[in-house]
Order: structure tokens, then sequence, then C-alpha cells
């Protein structure tokens, strides 16, 4: 009988991972939608990477002598990851889909074995399991758009982050560190979430009662392990960029929002003036691919701060909240062109709510679909709460200082796009929400068995 109890908690984690990974497969028939309408899978943006990835392929694109203005404002990670799909499954969108769907089914795998090394099984399959149905995830998947692969990379990276907080393996730090720099690849502002958490990781608890000099040049040390694949994968590029372009930055695509977007809204707004003579106005005055008056944007940001702080919130909703609940009617062949939850209520004031019941009234099966959606988000949103709390409540240190990190990189991933924001900018949030999830529920089905939340016999504890 003891030997049986013993194997059970084993036994219960073969049984999740065989459920999960039956879950993963059935994932993806989604790509199925993909192939019947593959139009539904091209967004605006979506010809920026195709045409590189067709060119990584010919062995034409990133060459240190040419200059192609688009290889400027997109770093090689998306379209070398489709690179590698048109090379080995196909060009059709279905096929991207497919790589999409199971990559991203692989951070959900590694959130349910990294999570199981330190919490129960259930926890950690409750977790993985809403990251994998999560429809958002999902939608984005079968989407030409980096998204994604920022997704998985940054949530790879946060999962091994979270795992060296219980291990201290430095191993793990260097892995965690080598995903964080992909994911700077992909999406540039990767780097001030690497910077947060190497700063994170100086501050680290320090177990015992040694000096406070030698905690800050260990913390100093493990900083300089993570960020150390970061700087490999980035630094040449800045020196590229630097010698052909005279643009020491990854990208300029940061620049280049806030001069046609960031700047140019608020200008136009202020000055009455429609966007696109707004845009042609700065452009004239600081032409290319490059933008260099940025501070000259953040005079105009800062001369407005009512227009900018009203824009950046109206943006900033649609991150936290829509669900693109219309692009999945379509893909199941039912046209809607209703914005999305909370959009009427922001552009129109209290009108938007009028506009919201009148098409409930009229269209009940959208915006039921708009509000399941939106459910699932909110569901996601409170576990993950309960699940911070709980890190603080009943945690080791290492679990408090994952949830500090994770908090840290989500407000960094919802506040930064601001004017710019969509619903896709929260795909990475996702599995860093899932992590907390974990703990929330580690610390609930511990609580009802009277056994607070502690590591399991075996496991690390920092």
């Amino acid at each position: 009988m003891t030997e049986a109890l013993r194997l059970k908690p084993a036994r219960n984690r073969r049984v999740f991972a065989a459920i999960l990974g039956l879950l993963l497969l059935g994932r993806l028939s989604f790509a199925a939608l993909v192939y019947a309408k593959p139009q539904l899978a091209i967004a605006n943006d979506s010809d920026r990477y195709v045409p590189i990835a067709n060119s990584i392929l010919s062995g034409k694109a990133y060459a240190w002598n040419t200059e192609r203005p688009g290889e400027l404002l997109n770093t090689i990670g998306y379209p070398l990851f489709l690179a590698g799909v048109f090379a080995t499954l196909g060009h059709d969108a279905g096929d991207v889909a497919i790589a999409q769907l199971l990559a991203t089914g692989v951070v959900a795998l590694l959130v349910f074995a990294v999570l199981t090394r330190w919490l129960g099984a259930a926890a950690a399959f409750l977790a993985a399991v809403l990251l994998a149905l999560d429809p958002l995830t999902i939608l984005w998947s079968m989407t030409i758009l980096t998204e994604t692969l920022f997704a998985v990379t940054l949530g790879i990276g946060a999962v091994l982050l979270a795992y060296w907080a219980h291990s201290q393996n430095r191993l793990v730090l260097a892995a965690a560190g080598l995903f964080v720099g992909l994911a700077c690849l992909v999406k540039p502002f990767a780097m001030l979430i690497a910077a947060i958490w190497a700063v994170g990781l100086v501050l680290f608890p320090q177990q015992g009662d040694g000096a406070i000099t030698r905690s800050l040049s260990w913390g100093i040390r493990r900083g300089l392990l993570f960020l150390l694949p970061p700087i490999v994968l980035v630094g040449p590029w800045f020196v590229r960029n630097a010698l052909l372009w005279n643009c020491a930055a990854l990208s300029s695509v940061d620049r280049v929002t806030m001069r046609d977007y960031m700047a140019a809204k608020v200008l136009s707004e202020a000055e009455h003036l429609d966007l696109g003579e707004a845009q042609k106005r700065l452009q004239e005055a600081d032409p290319g691919v490059c933008p260099s008056h940025t501070a000259k944007y953040w005079q105009i940001l800062l001369a407005h701060p009512g227009i900018y702080a009203r824009l950046h919130i109206a943006g900033t909703v649609p991150v936290l909240i829509a669900t693109s609940f219309d692009r999945w009617l379509q893909y199941f062949g039912t046209e809607y062109t209703l914005p999305d939850l909370w959009r009427p209520y922001m552009d129109g004031g209290l009108n938007g709510l009028m506009v919201i019941g009148q098409q409930l009234h009229e269209f009940p099966r959208g915006i039921g679909v708009m509000l399941a959606l939106t459910l699932y988000q909110l569901v996601l949103y409170a576990s993950a709460a309960a699940g911070t709390v709980a890190a603080f409540r009943a945690a080791p240190a290492a679990t408090k200082w994952s949830a500090v990190v994770l908090l840290a990189a989500i407000f960094v991933l919802v506040l930064t796009p601001g004017q710019g924001g969509h619903e896709r900018f929260r795909v990475p949030v996702q599995p860093l929400l899932a992590i907390l999830i974990g703990y929330g529920a580690e610390w609930s089905m511990s609580r009802s068995s009277s056994r607070g939340m502690v590591p399991r016999r075996g496991q690390p504890v920092s």
C-alpha cells in the first residue's frame, strides 16, 4: 500500500502529460482552417516578412554590404523562422500555422514539465491546459506575424528563469538568457525585459547570512551570465546597422513608430491635421528609415500630455482585453465588422455601450462569441492574480522573486505598445500568466489539504 502511494504522483504526472499531449495534437487541427482560408492568415504586416524569408532562402538577405530598408526595420528572427518553415514544410499559410501551433504547444508542455519540478502535477497541468486552450494564442498562431514566435521565445525564457530560481543551475540560467536573446531578434523591445530581468538577478535574495558585498558580487555574475547570450546575439547587428546605415540600433522600427505613429498622431490631434499630413511633415524634416529626431518627438508628446495619455490608454485597452472575435467568425464563415469589446466605448464614450447593446440585440451570435472569449481572458487574469497573491503569502523566496520578474515583464508587454496597441500584443503575456496560475493552483490545492505551499521532497529551495 505504501509503495502504491509513493508511485501515485509519478503515475499522475504521466497521465496528465499524456492528456496534455493529445490536447496539443488536437490543436493542430486548427491549421485546417488556414488551409481552407489562407487569406485570413495574412495581416497588414505579413508582407514585410515573407519576401525577406524568401531572400534568406536564396542567400540574398541581410548581406553585410547590401542596403535594404526592410532589413533595418525588421530583425532577422521571424523571417529566419519563416524561411525554415518554407524549407521544411512548404510555403502555404497552413504550413506556417502548423509550425506555430506546434511551437506554442511546446511552451505549454514546458510549463507543465518545469512547474512539476516544484509544484504538484495537478497545478502544473491546470496552468498548461489553460495556456494550451487559450483562444488568443491559437488564433494568432494561425497568422503570419511575429507575435507567436516572440511569445514562444520569451515564454521559454521565462519558464527557464523561474526554474533557475528554484534550481540555481547555471546552465539553466544561460539557457534562459539564450531564449530571451532570441526574443530580442524577433522584437527588439525584448531588450528592455532582458535588462529588467538582469537587474532582478542582481537583486535575487541570497541564502544564508553572508556579507552584502558577496551577495552583490554573485548577483552581478548572475546578471552577466544571463545577459551574455543576448549580447552575443544582438551585438553584431548593432555593429552592422551602424556601419551600413549609420543607425546604431538592433532595428529602426521603434524610431519609425515614434515618428510616424506616436508623434504624428499627437501632432494631428493637437493641430487638427490629417494623420497623413502630420506624418508627411515629420518625415520631410527627418527623412529616411532611421529617424534621428527622437528628442523632438518626445517634446511633441510632452507638450500635449492630455492627448498623449488619452491615445495611450485607448491603445492599452485592446491589449488588455480585446479578443479578435471577428477573425474567429470569419474563419467559420461569418463576416462581422463591429469593433471588439471596449473599442466603441473608448471611441464614443458612453454612447459606445449603446452600440454594444444594439449589436447584442441585432447579432447575438457575434456578441456572444466576443463575451465568451473575453470571459476566458478574465479567468486567466483572475487566476494569475490569485497566483501572485499566493506567491507572496505562502511561497519560498524563489517563487516570490519569480512572481516579481514575471509581473515586471507583463507590465512592459501591456503598457509599452500604447497608441498602436492591438490584442495580438497580448500573446506573449499568456505564458507568463500561466506560470503565475500554476502558483495559485498549487497554493489553493495545498491549502485545501492543509499542507501549505511547500516544495516536494527532493526539490531545491531558494
